[in-house]
């Protein structure tokens, strides 16, 4: 294609006088595109969280350009305390420590906790992960808020969980992030994330509607009493105490391929496919 070609191509995607898709691809993960719909989802955007390839950790400076690779190994009881390693803050990059143990949740089984705080700039993270894989089947958890006590409930949201509360029709996809929490706590982190992944809805860019529609949701949010939360984990690694309903439900194919199952050989792996 000529650069005329190519320039005049661009003017007319412009002018939105043909349809065409934009991809943001960002390792550092902190780019954001506006959803014009928050606090609902947008049918027309997809986000996909993936794990960096070395070359791409290299290249934003979280690990070493030299190769460690032929490091002896170094034997470690997870399960007997609490490993510590270097890292940097999410929020102003100094040099902290996170904090990891393994261990296993009553009714439930066993995960990993990481914590971190910075003594730099006071921010504190925790972030949860299963230690036991991807379950068979995916699983729907239903819980009525119907008293103060009901938001001391145990909760545990893996990275791959959605949360939805309908009674103010907000749908929260997964973070990345999983969080052993409480019911009150996950409401807490739902208002976090709501504005963490829309930008464009708070501070000075915000249109005066969309404040207005978004203080009226996060005030919604204050009275928790009488709301219903929804948890829907196709990896089956979330938990609430005392649900009302828990649902186990076979995956759909698109579920399967967002988490990589289609292509997962487990039985016969040696031999060409």
């Amino acid at each position: 294609m000529k650069f005329s070609e190519f320039i005049g191509k661009l003017v007319r995607l412009k002018m939105l006088n043909e349809p065409f898709t934009f991809i943001l691809d960002d390792p550092s993960g902190n780019s954001f595109v506006q959803n014009p719909l928050a606090p609902e989802p947008d049918p027309k955007m997809q986000i996909k969280h993936y794990v960096r390839t070395l070359e791409q950790d290299k290249l934003i400076g979280c690990v070493s350009s030299e190769n460690n690779e032929n490091d002896a190994d170094k034997d470690f009881n997870i399960t007997g305390e609490v490993l510590t390693f270097p890292t940097n803050c999410s929020e102003c990059n100094a040099p902290c420590f996170t904090n990891m143990k393994v261990t296993t949740i009553p009714y439930f089984k066993e995960v990993i906790i990481m914590a971190t705080n910075c003594e730099a700039c006071g921010e504190r993270t925790n972030e949860i992960r299963s230690g036991a894989g991807i379950e068979e089947k995916g699983v729907k958890i239903t819980k009525f808020i119907r008293d103060e006590n009901d938001l001391k409930l145990d909760v545990v949201r893996s990275d791959t969980c959605s949360v939805s509360i309908p009674e103010v029709d907000v749908e929260v996809s997964f973070s990345g992030n999983g969080r052993y929490t409480t019911v009150e706590g996950l409401i807490q982190s739902i208002k976090e994330e709501l504005k963490r992944t829309n930008p464009f809805i708070c501070g000075d860019s915000a249109t005066n509607d969309t404040k207005e529609k978004m203080d009226a949701l996060f005030n919604k949010l204050e009275s928790l009493v009488g709301l219903t939360v929804i948890l829907d984990d196709p990896c089956g690694n979330s938990f609430v105490e005392k649900a009302d309903s828990v649902q186990n439900y076979e995956r759909t194919f698109e579920q399967n391929e967002e988490l990589g199952l289609n292509d997962m050989k487990t039985e016969n792996y040696t031999s060409s496919s």
